[in-house]
């Protein structure tokens, strides 16, 4: 038999150990991301097994140069808002962007410049689509460098216009807004439609 202080102590490891594999497994399965590691692979040039290209993927993706440039549209960036390829080439990104968010949006870009990291979650903000109407995304994004510089900003965007208005629509027929309603920040998303 163990002496209690020993029990103890192989007890507290091995609920140390507990903790920090729930940790690693609930960090591990949160890692999603609007852009798969494939769809990353393929923009930045590096190969995988399975590449996917931007054209494939069903969310909007945008590049835009270090002069905020539209650098390219993906398929689905040019169906969600109805532009053509002409309409986008040399287009000025915050151009597309409502300018009640282009602040946001021009602290996130140089953000990610100056710290070359991923950025998730962003938004939300509100882009402009042919038709003169705007959307609300959310949006991740990444940088692709040359030379220790950014030369181009990789934005990945996910359309939740639908769930903003049903929040509108709740929140005018006097419905609960039952995931957003102590949210501040998701109250100033409901207002943005």
């Amino acid at each position: 038999m163990l002496p209690l202080n020993q029990s103890r102590k192989i007890a507290l490891i091995a609920v140390g150990l507990f903790v920090v594999s729930i940790s690693i497994l609930f960090t591990v399965t949160q890692k999603s991301s609007f852009m798969s590691d494939d769809l990353k692979a393929q923009i930045f040039g590096n190969t995988v097994a399975h590449e996917q290209s931007p054209e494939s993927s069903s969310d909007p993706v945008v590049v835009i140069q270090a002069d905020n440039k539209v650098a390219y549209a993906s398929p689905s960036f040019k169906t969600a808002l109805g532009y053509s390829d002409e309409d986008l080439k040399d287009a000025d990104f915050f151009g597309l962007v409502h300018s009640g968010d282009a602040g946001e949006v021009a602290k996130f870009i140089t953000k990610i410049v100056q710290d070359h990291n991923e950025m998730k979650n962003l938004g939300p903000y509100r882009i402009k689509g042919s038709d003169g109407q705007y959307k609300v995304y959310m949006a991740n994004a990444t940088v692709k460098m040359s030379a220790g510089k950014v030369t181009q900003i990789v934005i990945t965007m996910k359309d939740i216009t639908k769930s903003v208005e049903q929040i509108n629509n709740d929140e005018q027929t006097g419905k609960p807004i039952r995931t957003m309603k102590n949210d501040p920040d998701k109250k100033v998303m409901a207002s943005k439609v």
